[in-house]
């Protein structure tokens, strides 16, 4: 009987060693899976994320071109901006001319002529307006007429006399200017 027990203790102890060791090859197979899972996984990370560079380097690329063009424009522009300065203070000039010219004729009254008009350069940058007129009164009108306008700064009586012809006064006014916005040295 002896051997009996034996016999029955070893089939126990080796259903439990098949046990076992199906359980650790079903372990071994899951440990596997995980790995090839895991391997797979990383792998398409990687391809994954290849792709996403290769995307990012070509539009890299792309940016590139057109910062290039960026650069080559601000470069372009960076020429040309003395001359759009030198235009726009030309034009800035032209219309303020105008503009005192429209001053200087609205503030004459009806019965002044002018016979000239000067203009003076920097620093003391003005007109002079000589011309005919009735009266003193209206030359006296005339200048604080010319007073009042925003462009002007100030205005001078340089003189005044009797015309030749006896029928009228000819003078002669300077007047001053305000210096103009964006000029070099507040010119």
């Amino acid at each position: 009987m002896l051997l009996i027990n034996l016999i029955a203790a070893r089939r126990a102890e080796r259903r439990k060693l098949e046990l076992i060791r199906g359980v650790l090859l079903r372990a071994m197979f899951a440990v596997g899976a995980i790995a090839l899972g895991a391997a797979m996984l990383m792998t398409f990370s990687i391809q994954s994320t290849k792709n996403r560079i290769r995307d990012v380097d070509a539009q890299t690329v792309m940016l590139q071109d057109t910062v290039q063009s960026v650069e080559r424009l601000k470069s372009e522009m960076a020429v040309l901006q003395p001359r759009v300065t030198t235009l726009l203070l030309a034009q800035n000039s032209t219309n303020r001319w105008r503009a005192v010219l429209q001053e200087v004729s609205s503030s004459l009254p009806q019965k002044a002529w002018i016979t000239s008009f000067t203009t003076l350069a920097a620093p003391q940058e003005g007109f002079v307006v000589t011309g005919q007129t009735l009266n003193h009164g209206l030359v006296g009108s005339a200048m604080m007429q010319l007073q009042d306008k925003p462009y002007i700064k100030s205005v001078d009586l340089h003189y005044t006399q009797a015309a030749a012809s006896d029928k009228g006064v000819n003078f002669e006014l300077a007047g001053g200017l305000e210096p103009m916005e964006g000029a070099p040295n507040g010119k």
